[in-house]
């Protein structure tokens, strides 16, 4: 049986420079590709002989990671990778409509032509991945595809040149990452999510704040119905 520290950790032994930094990342990492699933509990022995350091900098790691929302501390029993519910997804994805909208505003409003080719070129990008996965039973929730579908926002939120929209924008990023372990998307779905990310760029060409604005959050609104969706055939596949 694969243990759960498998994978991303391990043979990865880390250097004594910036420990902590180091263990955050690989942590992180673990979480977001599933090799430690929600609901397991953070075996600290296990993964300090994993990364080959002492229990100080991993359990500052662990701090840090939780504090990014995806581990959670139950008293007396540790600390557990965070489950996200359904409800959970829905209010996070209303903290995105406010940050994701403002940033697609200050970017229709600010950004440079360089920038907005940038946009483009990402979407030529996932436009590529899509192509090759045509004719496939491929799903959005590969990480090709997945990770495509997320840099087009994670782009958004650093070029909208406000630094408080950017950082908690991208935690709520990594937070989806893990609850999109479950959901699978259709390489037709993902055609979906292509043609609104071009809607967005669109507008964000265009100068149009208003536009911009309401062309995110019409994408963000569709985008959270395709996971409610993927939750409820989930849910039926299982029961």
């Amino acid at each position: 049986m694969t243990s759960p520290v498998d994978g991303v950790l391990s043979d990865r032994k880390l250097s004594r420079h910036s420990l902590r930094d180091q263990a955050v990342e690989a942590l992180r990492e673990a979480i977001i590709r599933g090799e430690i699933r929600p609901g397991d509990r953070i075996n600290e022995a296990e993964l300090a002989d994993k990364l080959g350091i002492s229990r100080g900098p991993l359990r500052e790691a662990i701090q840090r990671v939780g504090a990014e929302g995806l581990i959670e501390f139950q008293r007396n029993r540790g600390a557990f990778v965070r489950e996200l519910s359904l409800d959970d997804v829905r209010l996070i994805y209303e903290v995105r409509l406010a940050l994701e909208g403002a940033a697609a505003q200050r970017i229709a409003r600010e950004a440079s032509n360089s920038e907005i080719a940038n946009l483009r070129r990402q979407l030529a990008e996932a436009e590529g991945v899509i192509r090759s996965r045509d004719g496939t039973k491929g799903d959005l929730g590969t990480p090709s595809m997945l990770q495509t579908a997320q840099s087009f926002h994670v782009m958004i939120l650093q070029m909208c040149g406000n630094p408080y929209l950017q950082r908690y924008g991208i935690d709520l990023h990594v937070q989806l990452r893990v609850a999109r372990l479950r959901p699978d998307h259709s390489v037709e779905e993902a055609r979906h999510v292509l043609k609104e990310h071009r809607a967005i760029v669109t507008a964000i060409a265009k100068r149009d704040e208003a536009a911009a604005e309401e062309a995110m959050s019409k994408h963000l609104m569709k985008s959270l119905a395709r996971f409610e969706t993927a939750d409820a055939d989930q849910g039926r596949r299982s029961s």
